[in-house]
């Protein structure tokens, strides 16, 4: 008589879910994310300037 083979389940899925009480439509980022880059490009007639992981100070 042939063995039975063993059916292995999934393992769950770990959500992250906002805090109890946060507003509707709150997003909660991954920690192991990559960091958010900015990368600005000034653009005239003469022209043209790429300023690689720019700051919120450069747009000014």
């Amino acid at each position: 008589m042939a063995k039975a083979e063993t059916i292995r389940k999934r393992a769950p899925l770990k959500t992250r879910r906002p805090p109890v009480g946060a507003s509707p439509g709150t997003l909660i980022a991954d920690p192991a994310a990559r960091r958010s880059e900015l990368r600005l490009t000034l653009i005239s007639p003469e022209k043209f300037k790429t300023i690689e992981n720019a700051s919120i100070d450069d747009l000014t």
